[in-house]
């Protein structure tokens, strides 16, 4: 009976453990958060966060972070302003490898409401 209770137990906190583990390590990097100006200060940053393979490339004026986030097995890129090292936007690849994006831009939504009047406008 005290073995039986012994395995119970371990097999409780083995579960317990499955549990918090994935959800304790990465920080959430989003909209208005500041990671840098230079490329040295948003590396540190998101090394700090928990992001790993980590690259940083300036492209059509704004800085852009990729990095690998451990969690979630899923590839982060952050578009940063490099004036300010405000975070404008950031996407990643789901398991259907389609990109999904969160940014500030309120311009987006305007052209999806545009096409989706389209779409509506050709049904009748």
């Amino acid at each position: 009976m005290k073995i039986q209770n012994t395995l119970k137990s371990a097999l409780l906190a083995s579960a317990a453990f499955a549990v918090v583990v994935p959800t304790m390590a990465l920080t959430a990097i989003k909209v208005g958060d500041t990671l840098g100006t230079d490329e040295a200060a948003i590396i540190n940053t998101l090394e700090v966060a928990g992001y790993e393979r980590i690259e940083v490339e300036f492209e059509d004026g704004i800085l852009e972070a990729e990095g690998w986030d451990p969690v979630n097995a899923i590839e982060m890129e952050f578009e940063i302003d490099p004036a300010t090292g405000l975070v404008s936007a950031v996407s990643f690849e789901d398991e259907d490898d389609e990109d999904n994006e969160a940014d500030n831009d309120e311009a987006d939504d305007a052209e999806d409401d545009d096409m989706e009047e389209a779409d509506g406008a050709g049904k009748k």
